[in-house]
């Protein structure tokens, strides 16, 4: 009966030293914009598109010269592409006060007068350290031609979005 429990809590100890320890759980954090005044009454964002080497639980330090760096502890609170919606909608809702700003997989529905597609594309540092956000972004209006300066908005908002990523990244360290 003591060797069967001896060996019960050498198995016990050998499993615990097996495991890895808990994931580390990271968000981004929407940043204060300034509100600008007009804008489409109400604003649908895609569904974001993301590259498929960043749908992973792990965040990617970098894809610089043809490999994945990843940080294997450190993992995003939910699935990438969803987190990007939250925040940006919360943040075009901020800097759009005017405007309501809806998710494409939301449980609220609307027509939207604009709507934002977007694909990530890249978002991880380059050798230097240095953050990466390439992403290409479509905006459509309902009953308009091609879009003009709410373009410009939209992309000073994803600049934004950049610099508070860059910010939150180097606090980290």
């Amino acid at each position: 009966m003591r060797t069967a429990v001896l060996v019960a809590a050498g198995w016990v100890a050998a499993l615990a030293a097996c495991s890895s320890p808990n994931p580390v759980l990271y968000t981004i954090a929407p940043v204060p914009g300034t509100p600008q005044t007009g804008g489409p009454k109400v604003v649908a964002l895609q569904q974001i598109s993301t590259a498929r080497y960043l749908e992973r639980s792990q965040i990617v330090r970098s894809s610089e010269n043809y490999r994945l760096d990843v940080m294997s502890n450190d993992w995003w609170g939910e699935p990438l592409g969803a987190m990007l919606s939250r925040v940006l909608i919360e943040e075009l809702g901020q800097r759009l006060p005017q405007s309501t700003v809806i998710g494409e997989s939301g449980a609220l529905t609307a027509s939207p007068d604009a709507t934002v597609e977007l694909n990530l594309q890249r978002l991880d540092e380059d050798a230097a350290g240095n953050l990466i956000l390439q992403a290409q972004a479509s905006i459509s209006f309902k009953g308009h031609g091609a879009p003009t300066g709410e373009v410009t908005a939209i992309s000073t908002a994803v600049g934004q979005l950049a610099d508070g990523l860059a910010s939150m990244l180097l606090a980290s360290r």
